[in-house]
């Protein structure tokens, strides 16, 4: 039998054996392991509300129409695309609105406007907005499934790569998608830089 069975007699032995055994250091790093678990477990339970806070103090981000032409502008000078695709986005209403559609250094504007639902029924498209709802840039081959992706395919559009209006984790007021017929190799790094830097110059998170 184990010196520290013996019903409550031995559970009291247990616990003195361990207190004598405990130093202030491990004192200290039990302490701060709990506040950093309790902590950890506020932000998270609470993430909506903190969420809420923050766009109460610095207000939700807003697109700013009169900058998109000079957005359409910067991207095509600086990547050369041969699409430029600017929508807004509602995550709680599940819409989206095409806003400006660049195609060929033209702009179609019969392709503007209208509404759209914001989460496609594939997972794996799915999958696609709620990266651009964590505030990501990436590129991928195209994969029509809205009016205006199936024209930009008609048009020979093969690869694409977008980034959230703004740039940033559960912020998602729109999106920038710039479209490739040939996919760029190596530019990626140069194209999700300047993605990111047009999205902020968007909703005038640039000054």
């Amino acid at each position: 039998m184990s010196k520290y069975d013996g019903g409550e007699h031995g559970l009291i032995r247990l616990a003195k054996w361990l207190i004598c055994r405990l130093t202030w250091k491990l004192i200290a790093q039990l302490t701060v392991l709990s506040v950093l678990s309790g902590l950890s477990y506020f932000a998270w339970e609470a993430r909506w509300n903190l969420s809420a806070m923050a766009v109460n103090h610095w207000g939700e981000p807003e697109i700013k129409m009169e900058r998109l032409p000079a957005v359409v502008d910067g991207l095509a000078t600086e990547l050369s695309p041969d699409s430029i695709f600017v929508w807004s986005a509602n995550v709680g209403s599940d819409t989206r609105r095409p806003m400006l559609v660049w195609i060929d250094g033209k702009r179609r504007p019969e392709l503007e406007g209208g509404v759209e639902p914001l989460f496609p029924d594939d997972p794996a498209r799915m999958g696609v907005v709620v990266r651009l709802i964590r505030g990501e840039e990436f590129c991928l081959e195209h994969a029509p499934w809205s009016p205006v992706g199936k024209v930009l395919a008609s048009n020979g559009v093969s690869w694409v790569c977008a980034v959230g209006i703004p740039p940033e984790y559960a912020s998602l007021v729109g999106v920038i998608t710039i479209g490739f017929r040939e996919k760029r190799e190596g530019e990626d790094t140069r194209i999700k830089a300047s993605l990111r830097r047009w999205s902020l110059f968007a909703t005038g998170k640039d000054d």
